[in-house]
């Protein structure tokens, strides 16, 4: 699940990476792709835009810009299991649900029902 968190920033890099892939290529000539003058510069130019703009998005990912507003699905679902009252959903959750501050919420709920 951490792998996940990062998603933005893995996505920034890949943009940045690939832009100075194509920015490389015409100057670096290699024999299977030639590129003409027009089409060179072309090619450079979307490329420029693209890692500029890989390196920007990235820069927001790192500094927390691109975080969604509001209240989380994690916290919703937290809120909802302190009103359920069934022991059994409340085992499920704490056994076998993907979150582990959910699975640990269901758990305190649990005992506090079971006390």
């Amino acid at each position: 699940m951490k792998a996940f968190k990062n998603i933005s920033f893995y996505v920034a890099a890949y943009v940045a990476i690939v832009g100075l892939f194509f920015i490389v290529l015409p100057v670096v000539q290699i024999s299977l792709i030639e590129f003409k003058a027009p089409n060179k510069y072309f090619l450079m130019g979307f490329a420029f835009i693209l890692f500029v703009g890989g390196c920007c998005y990235g820069y927001l990912s790192l500094k927390g810009e691109l975080e969604p507003d509001g209240v989380s699905v994690a916290e919703i679902r937290m809120e909802a299991l302190e009103k359920i009252e069934s022991v059994t959903y409340l085992a499920k959750a704490a056994q076998n649900d993907l979150d582990p501050e959910v699975r640990e919420k269901a758990q305190e709920r649990l005992e506090e029902i079971t006390e």
